[in-house]
């Protein structure tokens, strides 16, 4: 996991040192999310883990070993400093040059090289599932100032702790004079001494450390009210970690989207898909028929300045950040919000991409193609095949290839599965083409029963990478009769290659099931009071 992990640490180096603008650093924090998400389901693991076969090995190969073991290394390299990790690593590499090392080998040189305790630190997470949940809650009187903070393990469903489960985190604070404040919680409950009683805190400075943090209720339109105060990787965390507490059950979703209300003026790329990837997640397994047009008006009035302040065409000179972003909006305008004017732009677009690939920014190309396949007719679909079939840049192809999963029609879904085990289809690609039939909420079901009847076919195509990437796919799904039919299913079609994959998938689902029922009816009254 050593090599796995410190890879994607490295990977961000090169590109922030040739390029700061391009703030690979938000890529990271990005990053950490995504391992938080793995790491807060009841079947993940451990970054190390013992393997008996070669399946199980394969299987170790996931995002627990590579994100996660990434977001350790980036979190002690913030605790001890840039410089003095630097020359940790320097020195485990002289040390152990020409010859076998270990986990221990590494954080023992880390501990002797910066004086800090980064060997129980990385222990604490290396050798234990999970992912802390660090609670504040700050203690003022007159004459003092004090931060109490607690931890236990953070679940998606929300569970008892345990009390063997602890533990040692780099915790540091952003107050809003700009200033930090960090220290290691070592124990189930500490105190941190303040300066002066703070009008609010984030708990997690600059998005680098490894865990969530659990604000009070009344805390979230404070820190709200003062996001320009902080920095873009703290506005990733803040949203990840409030959606966090909405899936465990400790808040509710009008408190989530009273909170994405406060990031109507968000105009930073990477803060901004964090916020619409939720939004489309809420979007998609929230809503309900009836819920479901309020919801997309309230996202076109959410987004509504950002795309008009954005328009439609980048400037020349404009920045790599802003195209971004623009086509983020564009993107969660079409889907999410299904804005009419945006599709019907869209379309118009796509008809001049066809006719002049050079016709359109290679930013917007992407979003424009996609979302101008939302609930398009077979004309759109044939134009799209054709254009596939006629290129051979591979950006193009597969942007077209791939479009094609985002049509809804059935006989055109239908279609899409015989195009996907056909020849045509290269055999890497079919895994990809399946995973995006399935995450189409328009066509998903009718997806998930042409796996099911055509499995045999798919196997036969693709082997033992079918089972990892179609059974993670079937995560989009959020019912509990789709739980059961995906267990059921995999009785009788084994993917011993996917086991951990098919547990973490079983239980995304029945968790977002379980919160479904829990948040639907209350997010249609949050709609329904005029938001």
């Amino acid at each position: 996991w050593l090599n796995e992990g410190f890879a994607n640490w490295m990977e961000t180096k090169a590109l922030k040192a040739w390029n700061p603008g391009w703030h690979s650093e938000l890529d990271e924090v990005s990053a950490n999310q995504e391992a938080l998400r793995l790491d807060a389901l009841a079947s993940t693991r451990a970054i190390r883990t013992k393997a008996n076969t070669p399946a199980e090995i394969n299987e170790l190969f996931d995002g627990i070993a590579y994100a996660k073991g990434a977001a350790v290394l980036r979190m002690v390299e913030t605790f001890v400093g840039e410089d003095a990790f630097r020359s940790g690593v320097n020195a485990y590499i002289a040390q152990f040059k020409y010859a076998n090392a270990r986990a221990e080998d590494f954080w023992t040189v880390m501990t002797r090289t910066t004086g800090k305790p980064v060997d129980t630190v990385m222990s604490s997470f290396v050798d234990q599932p999970g992912a802390p949940l660090v609670s504040l809650d700050a203690r003022c009187t007159p004459t003092s100032a004090v931060e109490t903070i607690a931890q236990e393990r953070y679940h998606a469903q929300r569970q008892p702790p345990a009390p063997d489960e602890t533990w040692q985190i780099p915790v540091c604070l952003r107050l809003p004079d700009g200033s930090s404040k960090c220290d290691v919680l070592e124990t189930k409950a500490g105190t941190m001494p303040l300066a002066a009683c703070p009008a609010w805190v984030v708990g997690n400075a600059n998005g680098l450390g490894y865990y969530r943090v659990a604000y009070k209720p009344d805390a979230i339109p404070k820190i709200g009210a003062n996001l320009d105060r902080l920095a873009p990787g703290e506005r990733i965390s803040l949203l990840s970690d409030e959606w966090a507490l909405v899936r465990a059950g400790r808040h509710d979703v009008p408190m989530y989207l009273d909170l994405a209300t406060a990031f109507t003026n968000e105009r930073n790329d990477v803060v901004m898909a964090t916020l619409t990837d939720t939004l489309g997640w809420i979007g998609d397994k929230l809503t309900t028929d009836a819920s479901r047009p309020k919801y997309r008006e309230w996202i076109q009035h959410l987004l509504a300045p950002a795309m008009i302040q954005l328009g439609w065409t980048p400037s020349p000179s404009e920045s790599a950040d802003r195209k971004a972003l623009r086509a983020e909006v564009i993107a969660t305008l079409g889907d999410t919000g299904r804005d009419p004017e945006v599709i019907a732009k869209a379309r118009m677009l796509v008809q001049e991409l066809l006719r002049n690939p050079a016709s359109l920014d290679p930013s917007l190309r992407g979003p424009v193609v996609a979302t101008a396949a939302i609930g398009a007719d077979r004309a759109l679909y044939e134009q799209y095949l054709a254009r596939a079939r006629a290129v051979s840049e591979p950006d193009e192809h597969y942007r077209y290839l791939y479009a094609l999963a985002r049509f809804s029609d059935p006989a055109l879904v239908r279609r899409t599965m015989d195009l996907i085990l056909s020849p045509e289809v290269r055999n890497q690609d079919a895994t990809v083409f399946v995973g995006a039939l399935l995450r189409n909420s328009d066509a998903r079901d009718l997806a998930w029963t042409l796996l099911r009847e055509r499995w045999n076919d798919l196997q036969k195509k693709v082997g033992a990478f079918l089972g990892a990437s179609a059974v993670g796919a079937l995560g989009s799904f959020c019912s509990t009769e789709r739980a059961a039919e995906i267990r059921e299913f995999f009785k009788s079609h084994p993917v011993p290659e996917a086991q951990r994959t098919l547990q973490q998938t079983i239980e995304e689902v029945e968790s977002c099931a379980a919160l479904a029922r829990a948040q639907d009816a209350t997010l249609a009254s949050w709609l329904e009071r005029g938001h």
